[in-house]
């Protein structure tokens, strides 16, 4: 039996080991690495697969979410809105109108026209430019205008309605950064009128 464990012990050797080579083979073959101070990060057991139900329980007690404020009460009301939607608007346009009549650097020009489709449109100016509905259609300004022009309306005219559109806006809730873009807008969309 002594027999049997030494062969067993010999051929066992002899499968596992490999041919003797020289110490210089194997140096070349073998890379060295550079000892290095830094320590290897410790390796994490394989977790088990993740279930959706695993993931959720495991991400709320790594990952404490901060409570979310009810923010349900708090929106943001546009100028639109703070004007009064579309009837306040309305009511802001008449009042623009009523200055404009009563001021003689303008007024000549709104004599024996179709105010209303003037104003109609200066309401739907007003509604895009403090965030309401955008119905502004270029072409249908200037064939709106076209009269005023064959009258002589001027930038120097338009200068007057934004003065008084300026002040109308200002004696309301609106900011005054506000008040700059609705005055921008007005501006361009004035200029617009002058072209071809």
């Amino acid at each position: 039996m002594s027999n049997e464990v030494t062969d067993k012990k010999t051929r066992t050797k002899k499968a596992t080991s490999s041919p003797a080579k020289p110490k210089a083979a194997l140096a070349a073959k073998v890379p060295t690495k550079p000892k290095s101070s830094v320590k290897p990060k410790p390796q994490l057991p394989a977790a088990a697969p993740a279930t959706p139900a695993s993931t959720s329980i495991a991400l709320t007690a790594v990952i404490k979410p901060e409570p979310i404020a009810d923010e349900s009460n708090k929106t943001e009301v546009s100028a639109y809105e703070t004007l009064g939607g579309d009837q306040g608007i309305r009511k802001a346009v008449d009042s623009l109108f009523k200055k404009l009549r009563g001021d003689p650097r303008i007024n000549h020009l709104l004599f024996n026209v179709n105010a209303a489709d003037i104003q109609e449109l200066q309401v739907v100016l007003l509604a895009k430019a403090t965030g309401g509905p955008d119905a502004y259609c270029s072409v249908h300004a200037k064939k709106v205008f076209a009269p005023l022009r064959e009258r002589g309306l001027k930038p120097l005219h338009c200068e007057v309605v934004n003065h008084h559109l300026e002040n109308l806006l200002k004696a309301t809730s609106v900011s005054s950064s506000l008040v700059h873009d609705v005055l921008k807008l007005a501006r361009k969309t004035q200029a617009e009128l002058f072209t071809k």
